[in-house]
């Protein structure tokens, strides 16, 4: 087989579909929450003073920290603590859980491997598809975001802040979605690969909650990938040392550890 990405390209043609339909339908929920600000706006005040009467952890895991009358704000509290990165972890995931475990399963792996190309190869490749797929349906939404933004007041955003909080949101997914493709590479069990990441996820976000509400537990908030996310406070501080340290470096190593130790088994292990 030649040299070019046949497997990738393969697999970016079988997805093209619902990729399209994905980034479509993200796109326009995201846009919807963001036409919603200015009615929020004008009743800002009575939202703060309701959030103020929470306990601190619980609004942090909102996202509502800086208060629901600014952008930055609204936006994290009402799309970019919760709904967006879980639609992007839904998607990682369940490509990621397809792409080695799920293809394994149904027999067309095999298929695959019995022309001129190792696994290695196919399963890096297969990875490489998972981070273009949600890679696409991140910079839709950003771009249609960014597009939209001024038309609902949402414009005195610094002018990097919507990019920065698309890479981050980009990488917790990621992040997720390593290590469904570690596990399903090590087991060639779709729903393993699907409980493992999802399972982290779950447990992860329960553990930053927690973290926020007891107090003894506050130290432990730096094992949860949503901590790096939302601490880093993209949509407040862009492109920030802490935002590519904390909320792009740290998923993108969790994923890659895994990931290595799934592409190590596979490597070792007899294919179903």
């Amino acid at each position: 087989m030649s040299a070019r990405p046949l497997v990738l390209r393969q697999m970016l043609r079988d997805r093209r579909r619902s990729t399209l339909w994905w980034s479509v339908a993200v796109a326009v929920m995201s846009v919807t929450f963001a036409a919603a600000y200015p009615s929020v706006h004008d009743s800002a005040a009575e939202l703060d003073s309701y959030m103020d009467s929470l306990p601190e952890g619980l609004v942090e895991l909102f996202g509502a920290a800086g208060g629901i009358g600014s952008p930055a704000g609204y936006l994290s509290s009402q799309l970019y603590a919760n709904v967006l990165p879980l639609l992007l972890v839904v998607l990682g995931i369940g490509a990621a859980a397809w792409s080695i475990a799920g293809a394994e399963g149904d027999g067309t792996l095999e298929m695959l491997l019995a022309n001129p190309v190792g696994r290695l190869r196919v399963a890096l490749e297969r990875l490489a598809g998972v981070f273009v797929v949600t890679f696409v349906v991140t910079t839709v939404t950003t771009v249609a975001l960014a597009l939209t933004a001024p038309l609902f007041d949402l414009d005195t955003l610094p002018g990097d802040a919507l990019w920065a909080a698309g890479v981050a949101v980009w990488a917790l997914a990621l992040c997720f979605a390593g290590i469904s493709f570690g596990a399903g590479a090590a087991t060639g069990v779709r729903g393993t690969a699907i409980a493992a990441g999802s399972a982290f996820a779950a447990g992860t976000y329960v553990l930053y909650g927690l973290a926020g509400l007891v107090a003894s537990l506050s130290d432990l908030r730096w094992l949860s990938p949503w901590f790096w996310f939302l601490d880093a406070d993209a949509l407040t501080t862009g492109f920030s040392t802490r935002l590519w340290l904390q909320a792009v470096l740290l998923p993108l190593i969790v994923a890659a550890v895994v990931a290595t130790g799934g592409l190590t088994l596979l490597q070792r292990r007899d294919l179903r």
